[in-house]
């Protein structure tokens, strides 16, 4: 049986050099950009892999989240990570026109 995260609270480390992936959100109005999208993920995910002391989450792992509003704390949560990469593609004729934060 796999114990629950509050019985190993304080009993594990706390995740370090630990990165997840997300998948990179398509905000053009073309759904073939999807694909693009994914590659970028895809290709992020292999290049980081070959980074000494780096561990990398899965390409699973990561895509489970994709289309979910998930907060960002609760995905490095779940994913044991202390960093998370996640970007938008987007058209760059409709890039002026996506909310700044």
């Amino acid at each position: 049986m796999v114990p629950s995260r509050d019985e190993l609270k304080g009993k594990t480390k706390l995740p370090t050099n630990r990165l997840a992936v997300l998948p990179f959100v398509n905000m053009s109005a073309d759904p073939e950009n999807e694909y693009f999208s994914d590659g970028i993920t895809e290709e992020l995910l292999n290049a980081f892999t070959k980074v000494d002391g780096l561990q990398v989450t899965s390409r699973t792992s990561a895509f489970a989240f994709k289309g979910k509003n998930t907060d960002i704390r609760e995905i490095g949560i779940q994913l044991n990570v202390d960093r998370i990469l996640e970007e938008v593609c987007a058209n760059p004729e409709t890039v002026s026109a996506l909310p700044r934060s």
